[in-house]
């Protein structure tokens, strides 16, 4: 993962696990040898206390999909790998890519 993540990006600090993106912000990297229990702990804010959202307030704002409509079952490794191999912008949380063209992300497929 560390051997990963160093050669994709310039400003991996392997001693929190992040990157500086090209916008400034602090990412976690996000690799295919990350495991998938470990990627969804890094992309979620800590743990303040308890929410007082209700559940029935959880429904997607205008624009977005819901994690059921995305496709947001679980990924099998191989599937992820060769999404990171082909496609440097892909998140597998999503399970999705920017193409270089521009407009919407779009699924790997």
């Amino acid at each position: 993962h560390v051997e990963w993540c160093a050669s994709r990006y310039r400003s991996y600090r392997p001693s929190d696990d992040h990157y500086t993106s090209y916008s400034g912000e602090q990412r976690p990297c996000i690799s295919p040898y990350l495991d998938a229990g470990a990627a969804d702990r890094a992309t979620q804010p800590a743990d303040d206390g308890p929410s007082y959202v209700e559940a029935t307030d959880m429904s997607p704002m205008d624009g977005e999909v819901a994690s059921d409509e995305t496709g947001g079952a679980w990924l099998p490794p191989d599937h992820v790998e060769y999404c990171f191999s082909r496609y440097r912008s892909y998140r597998p949380e999503d399970n999705t890519y920017q193409p270089y063209s521009g407009g919407p992300r779009r699924q790997c497929e």
